[in-house]
């Protein structure tokens, strides 16, 4: 009540034009064929992460159903048999998690981030196959496997969305004018926490749909992050692009084909991928 006066005292003033953003940018999709490249980070701290992105389209006209939420469900799941419980046993991986990373209007960011080990960054290829080998298995999956899968995520949802602690004031007010923008008033406070429809074979087809179509090495982008003396050799066998207009480095040592980020100096190469990787 006391935001709604403030709101009221405050904006009762701004004329209303009854004109609405323009939204002509959601027609275009940020992520080109430019975009789909192999990048090598150097950290500032100590640092060992492989991270895989992957174009794809909104999630937002599917939030009733969340299909998107099965696939981080058993890509990011630690238990035994799991993809982390794999790379673990391998001496790969110490963590791992997945999901959509950046959700726009446009266009959505499906990303899987492995922590890896001293050991795992030379084989960092290997983790890669292997990740895109249980994306396999999951595209082999049938819908009687899914459903117990499902069930038990949105028990899960539930359950948290019951028992959800309280956000602060301007989080859960920041939260829910972004909502509104994407869904109905009743369901703005749960629309991305509740499963608002059963599982059945319009969803399953979806989950196919983003496995088939864009979980796939030819649509991703690839980014290692590990100390500069770790970096494998491997991961430079794609074409190098070389920085725009490189100036001296004020460190006569230094590497000249890095390029470096404008606002907070961030070091990184970038190659075009090895056709073998997409292969």
């Amino acid at each position: 009540e006391k935001l709604e006066e403030w709101v009221k005292t405050l904006f009762s003033d701004v004329p209303n034009r009854e004109t609405l953003a323009s939204r002509d940018w959601i027609s275009s999709v940020p992520y080109d064929a430019s975009w789909k490249r192999s990048f090598y980070i150097s950290p500032i701290s100590e640092r060992r992460r492989l991270m895989l992105f992957f174009p794809m389209p909104p999630i937002q006209p599917f939030y009733r159903t969340k299909p998107a939420q099965l696939i981080s469900h058993l890509i990011g799941h630690e238990g035994p048999g799991s993809l982390l419980a794999v790379l673990k046993e391998l001496g790969y991986a110490s963590e791992l998690s997945a999901g959509p990373s950046l959700s726009l209007a446009n266009s959505c960011l499906f990303a899987v981030s492995v922590v890896l080990t001293e050991e795992g960054v030379p084989s960092w290829y290997r983790v890669m196959q292997i990740v895109f080998h249980f994306i396999h298995l999951l595209r082999k999956s049938e819908f009687q496997e899914r459903y117990p899968l499902w069930l038990e995520i949105k028990k899960i949802h539930d359950f948290n969305f019951q028992y959800k602690s309280k956000d602060r004031e301007d989080v859960q007010s920041e939260n829910m004018a972004h909502s509104m923008h994407y869904f109905p008033p009743e369901e703005v406070l749960c629309a991305n926490e509740l499963f608002f429809e059963e599982f059945d074979e319009d969803q399953n087809f979806r989950i196919n749909h983003i496995l088939d179509n864009f979980l796939k090495s030819s649509n991703m982008r690839i980014h290692l992050t590990c100390p500069e003396n770790e970096l494998p050799q491997n991961f430079l066998d794609g074409q190098e692009l070389s920085p725009p207009s490189p100036s001296p480095p004020s460190d006569p040592s230094s590497d000249p084909t890095f390029w470096v980020e404008k606002y907070f100096g961030t070091r990184y190469k970038v190659r075009e991928h090895n056709s073998t990787w997409v292969s």
